[in-house]
Parts: structure tokens; sequence; C-alpha cells
């Protein structure tokens, strides 16, 4: 602030210029030629968005915008308040206009660089839209000064810690020398996807490159031992940013030198965060590799092509299809599954269906195959694939929902049913919870009882014994006294639950121990009646291990064990007992002031 007072008063700010919310001005600085200051202010007058062409990387506004701000608030006649750039252009004709652009771009070179680089974007975006019958939608541009400027500043604050900067080299186990990439990039690696998303892959481009080179630039100066405490997280974000900036490209139409010349340039991309082995990839296949055609195509020496119905998807072709083109796929899914990931991804969005199915079943996405089935509408061929060809209890779990989603309850209750039949155990337990409600109410009671029974056995809970009771019927005794016996040979936190809802208190007792004081008071208050004397052992052991410590702050927990101690002797009819050990207890803590009252309201 005190600097862009300075130059305030020197008089540095030249040439402002107000063109609606727009200012603009040359500042003279410490080079040779003045700097670019531009400053967009919000429809109340405050500053909306501020960027200068400086280098300066402090934080918040520098000197020079804070010149050109002072000059715009106290110096009105400095200020050339001009037409907007629509109002200016609104009499043209479409000859005039192009004339006009023309003549500024042959003039000013970073202005044809600049119109070509929006152009490019906006031709995109009409382009995507021209199916739709649409009106060109409006491009999305990124303030890349601000974002770089963002990015900058997060960085700096992901290497503080505790209000110091990382200095020296030691390394804190606890928090300090970790840095999250995510809090710096996160959102702007969302934009990009966003761009993606909608289509608008020429866009995203320079903010991609952006976000690397900035990454580049706050990792180069780095000490040495933040980068060895943080090279897998290091690691991951480099990855990441490979696959963005692969599927940015892939999402474009780039002539052969254009992809030469994108290889060429990825090793200063490169330069501190990783190489860039799926985006060589990426260039080198593009879309026209002869396995990738033959696989998206759905071709090959042992198979036809597969026939499509009107919509784009599958007509009667079986899994035997799929085992005929086994093996053609290794030279484009072998090491590069990321990269087919991404293309299929490019290819839902591009709506190119047929090719879209062809690629996942024939690089055994099986899921995303007949998802994909699915969601064109044909649910019973999408069910018969999925019994055909899915072998994990999550895809199942999965396609069920998406079933469900569609309406079709029972097609989502036999892939989901197909999926307990499988020998996978991850996501087993999630797949048979969702069941049981969902068989119940299609009255599938054996199939809702079995699945019960699998959940009970994955976890030993409360919720799934219930389940299993709820379900079993006449079985129910000969199950009850099965999971118990099972229940005595496992180590589950839920045991103490279901032995209480039994009414098994003995087992319950056995399980509560030394400092489990979370269990032992509902264990406690549950075999008060039939267990007095463990009830109140436990009290007392409870309470004297905080007192006999000393633990002021926790006297109250010590004194919430005596009461009910003294509850229990006081149901029994002993209070004569409660009475001689209150007066051994305030004996033996004569001199700590604060309990000593404390257990005197004990009554």
């Amino acid at each position: 602030m005190q600097r862009g007072i300075q130059y305030y008063n020197d008089e540095a700010v030249l040439e402002v210029n107000r063109r609606g919310r727009r200012v603009s001005a040359s500042v003279a600085g410490s080079d040779y030629a003045p700097y670019t200051v531009a400053v967009t202010l919000d429809a109340d007058g405050g500053i909306g968005a501020a960027g200068c062409t400086c280098a300066y990387e402090g934080g918040g506004y520098c000197k020079h915008i804070v010149a050109l701000l002072l000059t715009l608030v106290n110096d009105h006649e400095a200020v050339k308040v001009k037409q907007e750039i629509r109002t200016l252009l609104a009499d043209l004709t479409a000859t005039q206009l192009r004339e006009l652009v023309v003549a500024v771009a042959e003039e000013e070179p970073a202005f044809a660089d600049a119109l070509e680089e929006y152009l490019a974007a906006m031709r995109q975006t009409w382009q995507d839209s021209a199916p739709q019958a649409k009106a060109p939608a409006a491009i999305v541009l990124v303030d890349l000064v601000a974002m770089r400027r963002q990015i900058r500043k997060d960085f700096r604050s992901a290497t503080v810690y505790d209000g110091r900067s990382h200095g020296g080299a030691y390394w804190d186990y606890d928090n300090e020398g970790m840095i999250s990439p995510d809090e710096v990039l996160g959102e702007h690696l969302a934009t990009v996807a966003g761009l993606l998303d909608t289509m608008n892959a020429t866009a995203a481009t320079p903010v991609i490159v952006a976000i690397i080179e900035e990454w580049n630039e706050c990792l180069d100066g780095l000490e040495d031992w933040l980068l060895e405490g943080n090279e897998e997280a290091f690691a991951d974000t480099g990855f990441e940013l490979d696959v963005l900036l692969a599927e940015t490209l892939l999402s474009q139409e780039l002539t052969e030198d254009e992809r030469d010349e994108w290889r060429s340039s990825l090793a200063q991309l490169a330069e501190n965060v990783t190489d860039f082995p799926i985006t060589e990839l990426a260039l080198l296949e593009w879309w026209d590799e002869p396995q990738l055609v033959a696989l998206m195509q759905g071709v090959a020496a042992a198979a036809p092509a597969a026939p499509t119905d009107t919509a784009g998807g599958v007509n009667a072709q079986t899994s035997e299809v799929h085992a005929a083109y086994a093996g053609i796929e290794d030279s484009v899914a072998g090491d590069d599954e990321e990269l087919v990931m991404l293309r299929l991804r490019i290819l839902s969005r591009a709506g190119r269906t047929r090719e879209y199915l062809n690629l996942a079943q024939l690089t055994d996405h099986a899921y995303l195959y007949v998802a994909k089935i699915a969601e064109l509408g044909d649910v019973a061929r999408a069910l018969a694939e999925g019994l055909q060809l899915l072998y994990l209890p999550g895809e199942c779990l999965a396609l069920a929902n998406l079933f469900v989603r569609e309406g079709a309850n029972g097609a989502g209750l036999m892939i989901a049913a197909h999926g307990l039949d499988l020998n996978a155990t991850a996501h087993r337990l999630a797949l048979a919870q969702w069941i049981v409600p969902m068989a119940e109410a299609q009255q599938e009671y054996a199939l809702a009882l079995r699945a019960a029974r699998i959940a009970y056995g994955l976890t030993h809970q409360l919720s799934d014994y219930l389940a299993v009771e709820r379900l079993a019927g006449s079985d129910w005794p000969t199950l009850k006294t099965e999971m118990l016996t099972e229940l005595g040979q496992v180590h589950s936190y839920g045991a103490i639950d279901i032995y209480l809802h039994e009414q098994m208190l003995e087992p319950a007792m056995a399980l509560i121990g030394d400092y489990d004081t979370v269990n032992a008071e509902r264990v406690i208050r549950a075999a008060r009646a039939a267990y007095p004397d463990w009830g109140i052992a436990r009290c007392k052991r409870n309470a004297e291990r905080i007192m006999d410590a000393g633990k002021a702050n926790h006297y109250a927990d010590a004194v919430a064990w005596l009461e009910l101690a003294h509850d229990i002797w006081i149901e029994h009819g002993r209070k004569g007992e409660w009475d001689a050990y209150r007066t051994e207890l305030l004996t033996k803590h004569a001199r700590k002031y604060k309990l000593v009252p404390m257990i005197r309201g004990i009554r």
C-alpha cells in the first residue's frame, strides 16, 4: 500500500481509460516498458477483479494496482471515460466489423493471438451446440492471471504451519511438512473437468497448461526435505495432471502437426511435475491407432462386427462375442488402463454409443458396458449381459441401483442375488444389506433371509441379528443357536448389544474390559438387579481410578460412578454399606477440597 501511494504521488500512472466497469492503465515501474494494469469493478463500484503484468507474487494486490485505484478514486480528471465496446460496434455491418477486426489484428500481434484463441474456443462451442439446434453457448472464459495468483497464494498457505514458513532440514511427523496438493489445485482442476463435461475442451486447454506451469513454479522453490516428505502426494498430483491433460487433448480434433507440437512441448511442461506417459501415449495412438479402431468398431478376425439398433445400442450379441475377442485388447489396454477409461468418458460425452459399447466390452470393462446398455433403456439385455459378465458384488450392487432408478426393481433384485453368489468379498456386506429390504418388499422372503444371514456373518451386529430374527419364522430357534455359537467364537464389538438383547448377562459382563467405561455402564445398568456386587465393584474401580490419580477435571465422572453404585446399594437395601464406603472416601480424600463436597452431595 505504501509503495502504491508513492507510485501514485510520483504520477507513475499513465493513460487511465474506463469503459463501463473495466478500467485499464499503464503504470511505470522498474522495467523499461510500463506495466499494464486492469481492474473490473463490480455493480457496487467495488473491486471485482484486478490484474497486472508485473511479476509480483506477495499475495493481494501489487503496488501498480494500488496506484491505479488511488488515481481512479482521487484524480477523476486523469480517467478518460470511453464508450463500451458493444456500443462502439453496435452500428457496424458484418462486413465493416470483419474489416475492422482484420485491420486491428494486423497492427496488434497480441490481439491477433488472443483473437485466434478465443475464436477456436467459440467455434468448438458452436459446433457442440449445433446438433441440438440451439443458439451458440456462451464460451466459458477463465481469468488465468487470477488463477495463477490464487495457486501461488494457496501454495504459500499450504507451506506455512502454525504461522511459520517451513524452514530448516527437519521433519515433524505430526503435521508440519505435510502439503495437500488438493487444497492448492482442487478447485482449478474441477474447472477443467467442468469445461470438459460441457464440451469446452478448447477452452480447457490453456487452463490445464497454466495449472501445470504454475505447479511447476511452486515445486521449484521447495527445499529437498519437503519434496522428499511429500513425494507420494506430489506423484499422485502429477498423475492426475497427466490424465487431465490427455483427456483435454483427446477431446479435440488436433492435426498430426499439432500433435507433434504437443509432444515436443511435453518435456518443458514436465519440468518439476512428472513425465506425461498417458498424454504421450494418447498423442501417439490418437484415435486412429489400428487396434484401437478395431476395438471401437467391434471387428476382429475372430468375430464379425457387432450389429446395432437404431438407438446405437447392441442387439442380441451374447457373451460368446466377448470370448471371441479376448486378447485383442492387450496392445491398447495393457499398461494404460487410465487411457482406456478417459477414452470411454470422451466417447460417452460425445454420444458415440456404439464405439463406447465396443471399447468397454472388449477391454473387459464389463460393468461400464452393461450399465450403458441399461442407460439406453434395454433393461432385459443389460440384465442378461450382467448375469454373464459381472463377477464383483460391488458391480452388481451398482447395476442393481441403476435398475431401480429405471423402475426395474425385479431386475435389480435378480442382479443383486447374482452378486450374492459370487466368491469375491469386497462390497458383499453392502450388497447383502441392500437386498434385505428390497427382497422383503418384493416378498422374496427366502432371499431376504439368506442375505440377512450373510450380513450377520460379516458384521455380528445387532441390526443384522434382528433382521434374521424377523425373517426366520419357525427356523428362528435353530438359527438363533447357530448364530450365538458363532458369536462366541469371534471378536465383535456388536456382541454386547446382542447379549443384552437376549438378556445373556454373564457373557456380556465377561466382555467388559478394565477401561471400557462406555459399555461398562450399559451392562451394569442391565445387570444391576441380578448381579449387584459385580456392578458395584465396577463402579468403585472406575471412580477410584480417577480420584486416586487426583484428576480434578474428571471428578464429575468419578462422582457419576459413585452415584450409580449408591443407587444399586439402595435398591438392594444395603444403605449401610454405602454409608461406610462414603466415610472411607471422605477420610482418604479429605484434602481434596474440590472432591469432598461432591462426595458429600451423594445421598
